[in-house]
């Protein structure tokens, strides 16, 4: 068996450098536990014939959005990879809170959570609402609920949780957890 280092090893020492030929060694070649390669078997990740379909790949193509929008999309999700930003953002799915609050619910200092605060204001994935000397956040509109709203059912859908949608909000509810219309 050959590690991964060791392909890249044997690509390079016999020249290959070339899509159709690096696609003819995948597809002799299959990746097994640990990161190694079973020479002699196809992996079932690879296509068993070589060479994109034209059609299929048009359309991909005519189907994607502008570069810029995939860098939005990538950065809402690097600001939700955090696990404190993610529990902010879960408090506000039913309610909308105060720092202090949301300090209490997460277990985090007030300035740790205004700094978290901020980054989701600017991605505008929460808002405020002042009262007196108070601001309030909530999410910033449906969009955000659904997004959470799924991730969160997605999640606890491959664990097998069967009490899943109870504690996973349904997209169309709103603050309280009522469903709209």
């Amino acid at each position: 068996m050959l590690s991964y280092p060791q392909l890249i090893k044997l690509l390079l020492n016999r020249g290959i450098h070339h899509d159709e030929q690096v696609i003819a060694l995948v597809e002799r070649t299959r990746f097994v536990g640990g990161g190694e390669l079973e020479p002699g078997q196809a992996s079932d990740e690879v296509c068993g014939i070589p060479g994109a379909d034209p059609g299929r790949v048009r359309l991909g193509r005519e189907c994607l959005l502008p570069d810029d929008t995939y860098a939005r999309l990538a950065e809402t999700f690097r600001i939700l990879a955090d696990s404190s930003r993610a529990k902010i953002v879960h408090s506000l799915l039913r309610q909308e809170l105060c720092t202090c609050d949301l300090a209490a619910i997460t277990g985090l200092s007030e300035p740790a959570v205004s700094q978290h605060l901020r980054l989701l204001r600017a991605l505008r994935l929460v808002k405020t609402r002042r009262e007196g000397k108070k601001v309030f956040y909530s999410l910033d509109d449906a969009h955000v609920r659904v997004l959470l709203s799924v991730s969160l059912r997605h999640l606890t859908h491959e664990a097998g949780d069967p009490l899943a949608r109870d504690r996973a909000p349904r997209p169309d509810s709103d603050e309280r957890g009522a469903v709209g219309s």
